[in-house]
């Protein structure tokens, strides 16, 4: 009883280190900083993905009084900035962009003016930001549950390599369905949502279908097959467990 505990708290563990390393990681990940101006600090957050038909808000918290800036945007590869002001509200700046056309990507920068100075933010160069549909938070559950259960589990199948009693096979067997859920069911109907197309368009299967979950589950089942047929399918889990870990970090975002 104590060895499965241990084993599935590693497990838990793992994961939970290996989605932090995968978030921080995604090209989806805001661009966020703070710096100062006289002293005061400056702190922002720019995301790179936008959900939904509502307008994407933008805030800008300050210690600073006097500060005020305005937000500069365009479709991504145009030429001519649109501006939006952003509006004080105690120490707050905030502003909105207009809803765009799902699966727009559009550039965008926050100026921010303060005696005289422009300060850019960020200071490189402008962020990229992607517009999709409203995702059904049911759908958008139902995904994350299966495809972090069934990595869950994969890592604690591998983790039985050190278990006296290990039941790898079983184990195996329902993580395959968990990530057949996740790949074959989850993940479609939530890139329908995500691409607006419920009940309006029909879309390609190369788009219903993301790459990085399919892979998932097909590297599972191909390890399940092994797991199945070779006398040493305790070093197949192991080794399958580790490679689930490294297809995670590269193609799910």
């Amino acid at each position: 009883m104590k060895q499965n505990i241990i084993l599935w708290t590693a497990a838990f563990i793992i994961i939970f280190l290996s989605g932090f390393l995968q978030s921080i990681s995604s090209p989806y990940y805001p661009a966020s900083g703070t710096f100062g101006i006289e002293g005061k600090k400056v702190s922002y957050k720019l995301d790179r993905v936008h959900y939904g038909k509502e307008l994407y808000k933008i805030l800008i918290r300050i210690d600073i009084k006097g500060l005020h800036g305005k937000i500069e945007f365009r479709p991504k590869g145009e030429g001519n900035w649109n501006e939006v002001p952003l509006i004080s509200e105690k120490d707050i700046l905030y502003g909105t962009m207009p809803v765009q056309k799902t699966g727009t990507e559009v550039e965008y920068r926050v100026v921010l003016f303060h005696s005289g100075k422009n300060y850019y933010l960020p200071s490189e160069k402008p962020i990229l930001i992607k517009f999709f549909g409203k995702i059904s938070p049911f759908v958008n559950a139902v995904y994350y549950i299966t495809l972090f259960a069934g990595l869950i589990l994969s890592t604690r199948t591998g983790l039985d390599f050190f278990n006296k009693h290990e039941k790898i096979k079983k184990l195996g067997l329902i993580t395959a369905v968990l990530l057949f859920a996740n790949a074959l069911i989850a993940s479609p109907l939530r890139k329908t949502y995500e691409l607006d197309a419920i009940g309006s368009k029909a879309l390609p299967i190369t788009q219903i279908f993301p790459a990085g979950n399919l892979v998932l589950f097909a590297l599972w089942m191909t390890a399940v097959i092994i797991i199945f047929n070779i006398k040493e399918y305790k070093w197949a889990a192991i080794i399958s467990a580790v490679i689930m870990l490294i297809v995670f970090q590269v193609f799910i975002f």
